[in-house]
């Protein structure tokens, strides 16, 4: 696993302990969204979305797609 998978992991278990059910429905998706966005900021050491989007752990490798998200 690299190491932007087990960043999106520690920070998705670090959410768990404050919300402690799984979202459902769009709050998932904005919570994936919300920790794609923080994983990116962290790796990339920049609030800059292109090259947070270079840092972020989804798996598609559009990332202009990732800096509109």
């Amino acid at each position: 696993m690299s190491d932007t998978h087990h960043r999106s992991y520690a920070i998705r278990q670090a959410r768990l302990q404050l919300l402690p059910t799984e979202p459902t429905g769009h709050a998932a998706r904005h919570c994936m969204t919300l920790v794609s966005l923080i994983c990116g900021m962290i790796g990339s050491q920049s609030a800059q979305l292109p090259k947070m989007a270079w840092c972020m752990p989804l798996g598609t490798k559009q990332r202009e797609s990732h800096s509109k998200r």
